[in-house]
Order: C-alpha cells, then structure tokens, then sequence
C-alpha cells in the first residue's frame, strides 16, 4: 500500500481523508488521539507532533499544504489544483499559506491559552480576544465566497475540504449562519459530500462505507511508524 494516512480526530485532518476519497486511489489510515501525538512513536513520522502526516513508500510527508500538493498532484486529471505557471496556481499557494500561517493560527489561543498565559485566571481573556481575531479571518473568508461556490474562484480545489475541516471549528464559538452566510453555505456544501460524510464518520469511529472504494482500513501506529 503505497498511501497511509495519519489523522486525529476534530483536526484539519480530515481535509487529506476527504481528498483521498476524492483521488479514489487505494489507501489506509493511522488514527493518532491527541494525547499520542507528542509520543516518541509519533515523532519517528512527524518530530513536531502534527498530523496530518502522510507516509508514501518510504518517506513521510508532513505539514497540511504539502500532503494536500503531494496527494492531488498524483492525479492532476483530476482537477483538485490548478495547473503549475497559471494564474489561479499562484491563488491556490496564496490560499494555502493562509489557512495554514492565518485562519488556522487565530484559533491557538482559543483552543491551547496556556500556551501563552501561565496565569489561568488569564485563560477566559485570552479566549475572548482569541474570537475577536477568527471572527475577523471568517470575515475575510466570507468576503472571498461571495459569488462563488468554491473557495478558488468558484472550482473545487483542496482548498475546499482543508478550509471546512477548520471552520467547523467556529460553529463553536458563535453562530456562523447569521454572522458569516457564505462560510455557513460552502460548510452546507462540504457536509453534503459523501467523502466529508465518510471522514466524518471515520472520525467518529462509526461503522461506514468508503463512497470511492478506496479505503483499505486502518494501520496500527506501532506498525505504521516502522
């Protein structure tokens, strides 16, 4: 098996699992619990601790902007990034170096205060400036649906599955639907595709059907690190 796939449950994770059920190219999953992650066995596959983590062959591959390239640069007839030299590739860069550097970031302080403040008499503050700042990136986002379906100028992409993968996350926080529509229409969207259903479902752990066929099961972390 030439893809296994390290996720955790809640993460933006899930947007690799969804693009492999997009790919329909055969693959298996490791699921890594947070609490796993900062473990020496994690560490032999990503030292930082992060999933998503993507094995091929030999090699791993870390950082989500890089797993998303990697998985739907192995098909681009596909259609999931833009052709390499055109406009809308330099827009899909673009577009991933900010959901990772900025939509994803402004959530830290709400979800891991204690890595800023030691004082947790601090935490409640830390948290509500921490809101202030996701409202204003799921502003920026909702700006950039306006008119368009999809994230990269209306055409599906990797964006799509990486950028909900996150915003569920404010669902939260405050209410999405009367604060930011176009977000709350393109997660609509997302929740309605039966590859998000299935990541979801796999997250869960429940018992579900791969819509691609694609799926081969899960790999312990023991053997998958190896």
């Amino acid at each position: 098996m030439d893809i296994l796939y390290f996720y955790s449950p809640g993460a933006c994770s899930l947007s690799g699992q969804v693009v492999l059920e997009w790919l329909g190219e055969p693959y298996q999953l490791c699921r890594v619990d947070p609490a796993v992650r900062a473990g020496e066995t994690f560490r032999r596959v990503n030292p930082q601790g992060k999933v998503p983590a993507l094995r091929t062959g030999s090699r791993f591959v870390a950082e989500n902007s890089a797993v998303l390239l990697h998985l739907a640069e192995r098909q681009p007839d596909k259609g999931l990034v833009p052709p390499i030299g055109s406009a809308d590739r330099d827009s899909l860069h673009q577009w991933l170096s900010y959901l990772g550097s900025g939509f994803h970031v402004a959530f830290y302080p709400y979800f891991v205060a204690f890595r800023y403040v030691k004082d947790e008499a601090s935490y409640p503050s830390v948290k509500e400036a921490a809101v202030e700042q996701i409202k204003k990136q799921f502003a920026f986002v909702n700006d950039n649906l306006e008119g368009h379906e999809y994230l990269l100028n209306g055409t599906r992409s990797v964006l799509d599955p990486y950028l909900y993968a996150m915003s569920r996350w404010g669902k939260r926080l405050f209410d999405v639907a009367s604060e930011f529509p176009n977000v709350a229409r393109h997660q609509e969207m997302m929740e309605q595709e039966p590859a998000v259903q299935f990541a979801l479902s796999t997250e869960k752990a429940e018992a579900a059907t791969s819509p691609s066929g694609a799926f081969q099961g899960h790999v312990n972390l023991d053997e998958a690190a190896n």
